[in-house]
């Protein structure tokens, strides 16, 4: 390219080189600007022990996300105030069983989940799903290494059972019999 033909092209375009100066100046003053207010504000925040974000009246606070034990102890506090209002109804041995899984498999509190599933035995012991409860009973013990109390499970089943039933076997099995 001749330099004739370079400040040709120079005369016809020279506006656009001085738009494109202004901008960079712009740009270049914008980002000191920012970066000026942003140390401004680490220093005060530095030197303030009162800072508190602003956070506008109108704006509730957030809210804490609830656990997965909350939620556990909030269903079985809700089957407890069940069967505390009808404690004779049809699903209260199922209340009862629900909140020994509960306690059992989502908690680990195989102490808790023992007594609501003795509750359902002494209480329930001709409900259709009994022959889970003793199985489960049984699990909590042999889980808090209380075998003689898993063992004394396991011959009630046998005692509650026919011999030809699985969980007559089952039980005689577990005993070693």
């Amino acid at each position: 390219m001749s330099t004739s033909t370079l400040k040709a092209t120079l005369k016809e375009t020279w506006y656009l080189l001085v738009a494109l100066l202004v901008i960079v100046v712009f740009a270049t003053r914008m980002y000191l600007s920012e970066k000026r207010e942003e140390q401004d504000l680490a220093e005060t925040v530095a030197n303030s022990t009162n800072f508190a974000p602003f956070r506008p009246a109108s704006l509730p606070e957030p809210t804490r996300r609830i656990t997965k034990e909350e939620q556990t102890r909030g269903v079985i506090e809700r089957h407890q105030e069940r069967l505390e209002k009808k404690p004779d109804a049809n699903e209260s041995a199922s209340l009862l069983q629900a909140m020994g899984n509960l306690a059992r498999m989502k908690l680990g509190e195989y102490e808790e989940a023992a007594s609501y599933y003795e509750t359902v035995l002494s209480t329930y012991p001709d409900w259709k799903g009994i022959r889970r409860t003793y199985t489960n009973l049984a699990v909590c013990y042999e889980r808090l290494g209380d075998e003689l109390r898993a063992q004394s499970v396991y011959k009630r089943m046998m005692k509650a059972f026919p011999e030809d039933s699985q969980e007559y076997q089952f039980a005689k099995s577990e005993l070693g019999l």
